[in-house]
């Protein structure tokens, strides 16, 4: 099983970033790859949408179902994808009121051998940047300057 962890102290609130992580709907906009989600369900503690993607030229498509506790986490599994399985889980940890740790961390194995060797380095290049991707998004968002 391959496994991916980052972690970042931000100087944005956990309000800020939970509600920028938590909206899926927007990842079009600043995910590099990502072509377009389809919101199937959500509610006050979980959603459910369709996201198609390109990696290294190969359009793919996953359903994520995410379970959320406001302001602390978001739990992430993937149904219908290319993984054989997927946990994935952001954790918001509060240390001022304008200043916030954010930590990703992923589990997964991929279905085959052959999308294995297709897909994990793009994926891991993707993934080990996804704070850097959400930080430079809170900066286009949440910075005044």
């Amino acid at each position: 099983m391959c496994y991916v962890k980052c972690l970042a102290l931000v100087p944005y609130s956990v309000e800020q970033m939970f509600c920028l992580i938590n909206d899926v709907g927007a990842y079009t906009e600043f995910i590099p790859g990502c072509n377009l989600i389809h919101v199937i369900q959500q509610s006050d503690t979980e959603l459910i949408a369709e996201i198609h993607f390109t990696v290294s030229g190969v359009k793919q498509s996953v359903i994520t179902h995410n379970f959320f506790t406001k302001n602390k986490s978001i739990i992430i599994y993937l149904i219908n994808s290319p993984f054989k399985s997927f946990y994935g889980c952001w954790q918001f940890v509060p240390v001022t009121n304008v200043i916030c740790k954010i930590e990703y961390i992923s589990y997964y194995e991929f279905k085959s051998v052959l999308f294995k060797k297709f897909f994990n380095y793009s994926f891991q290049k993707v993934y080990k940047n996804i704070i850097k991707i959400f930080i430079l998004r809170a900066k286009n968002i949440y910075s005044c300057f």
